[in-house]
């Protein structure tokens, strides 16, 4: 699978960060829970822009060749987030189903890792999500 997910909200294409994923509820009890959703991409990197990253990364320049303008990009993204959020609201009766799509593409299931609190360290696997 080149495309994949790190829990929470990163989006990898072949073991490096492509973009993100922001999203916030505002839930009242008098009206429908709002959401607000952010879909980020690093579409294309020149020069000096990539140079303080810490991480590997890659852009839809690397990966989409001849590169298509950022206008029909933007568009695409919208339209196939519109349509997930469509089939989102009839095809999961749960969270849970949700859960188990977001397993199906988790980049980092079974890869080590290391967690760095204020009085320690813990190094580990990563098993998944719950």
């Amino acid at each position: 699978m080149d495309a994949g997910l790190k829990w929470p909200n990163d989006i990898y294409w072949q073991g490096r960060k492509l973009g993100g994923l922001l999203v916030e509820a505002r839930e009242e009890s008098a009206v429908p829970c709002r959401l607000v959703l952010g879909v980020g991409a690093n579409f294309c990197f020149s020069g000096s822009q990539y140079r303080d990253i810490d991480q590997p990364w890659v852009d839809i320049a690397n990966i989409k060749k001849p590169l298509i303008s950022r206008h029909v990009f933007a568009a695409a993204l919208i339209s196939e987030t519109l349509q997930l959020m469509s089939d989102m609201a009839t095809m999961y009766n749960s969270g849970s189903e949700i859960v188990e799509e977001w397993r199906r593409h988790d980049h980092m299931s079974g890869k080590r890792a290391r967690l760095i609190l204020p009085a320690r360290t813990v190094d580990g696997r990563i098993i998944g999500i719950d």
